[in-house]
């Protein structure tokens, strides 16, 4: 199963910030912020079965952040 070429993009916005906010997400993919957040989980599951490791983790405060756990430059 592969990513969207919107989960793709994603990948690249978070890989780029050492934060960005699903709303932020949501506006720069023209997605509503529930199908980033299914994008998100979706991506976290496909990485763990890959991986084994997860390379972002969804953080949740007054607002959801994604915080990498790699720098991607």
């Amino acid at each position: 199963m592969g990513i969207s070429e919107r989960q793709n993009e994603i990948l690249k916005i978070i890989g780029k910030n050492t934060y960005v906010s699903v709303n932020e997400l949501s506006e720069r993919t023209f997605t509503s912020p529930s199908s980033i957040r299914r994008d998100l989980t979706k991506l976290q599951n496909m990485y763990k079965e890959v991986e084994g490791e997860i390379p972002f983790e969804i953080e949740v405060r007054s607002n959801i952040l994604l915080l990498p756990t790699y720098n991607n430059t």
